[in-house]
């Protein structure tokens, strides 16, 4: 069950700085190719991936007026199906768009507090996914962002929450995380109602450690968080009202 968070949106927009150009494409790169059910080893394979071989190319390799004007495509739409279009015009068919610029279509959509539609769930979210699956320590800055958006979209999608705990636990990008982007992630997955996640209990441990570069306006959320979901050890909560406090004065 998705949670209400109001503050979440103000995070998702501005978390971040967002750099249009400065990152290629996480996920332009297809899925695995599977054989499909039946077929002997070797046989001739179906890519059913929607990128469709795509994700070679560095952003240097993209023109600058091409950029700009993926650029303004995006900033001229209003609905999911003007944004799906886009996508899958520059980023299936064309392989012209930046990670940053996904995320920038994301901002879209929370600024004009849209709500999911099939549109959305058909077109959008399976190419999200195929960006998602191929995020590596390289590219956790817009992960992080673009999770922080679809936590404020509401989006209800068990197997896109699953790859997002995956990446983050599984696959232990949570070590290349710094203290704001763990604290993104972190409301972010508590908005999904992930709150069984082993994702809280590293989230904690790593905040212990850096509580010096801890942000006291995001604390109070934390905080909370930690409280409702029943977790959280007593040493985390006196980190998070004074995380400037040495440890070793610290009742425990």
């Amino acid at each position: 069950m998705m949670k209400k968070f109001n503050f979440l949106r103000g995070i998702a927009r501005y978390s971040s700085k967002m750099t249009l150009a400065s990152q290629p494409l996480v996920g332009r790169i297809p899925l695995s190719k599977v054989p499909s059910r039946g077929f002997a080893e070797g046989a001739a394979q179906e890519d059913t991936s929607v990128l469709k071989g795509h994700g070679k190319k560095d952003i240097h390799e993209i023109p600058a007026w091409q950029v700009e004007w993926v650029t303004g495509e995006i900033l001229s739409c209003w609905s999911f199906e003007m944004l799906a279009n886009v996508l899958e015009k520059y980023m299936v068919k064309e392989d012209a768009m930046t990670d940053q610029q996904l995320n920038l279509a994301l901002d879209r959509m929370a600024r004009f507090d849209m709500v999911p539609d099939d549109q959305f769930y058909d077109r959008i979210l399976p190419i999200i996914k195929e960006v998602f699956a191929l995020a590596d320590r390289q590219r956790v800055s817009g992960f992080t962002e673009s999770v922080n958006y679809l936590a404020a979209l509401k989006v209800q999608d068990a197997e896109l929450w699953d790859l997002i705990e995956k990446k983050l636990v599984d696959e232990r990008l949570h070590r290349y995380l710094d203290v704001d982007q763990m604290i993104d992630n972190t409301i972010a997955l508590y908005v999904a109602g992930r709150t069984e996640s082993p994702f809280f209990e590293y989230a904690e441990k790593y905040m212990i450690k850096h509580r010096r570069w801890l942000k006291r306006e995001k604390l109070s959320m934390v905080s909370d968080i930690y409280k409702e979901i029943g977790s959280g050890s007593d040493l985390f909560f006196q980190v998070l009202e004074n995380p400037e406090k040495p440890l070793d004065v610290i009742d425990v």
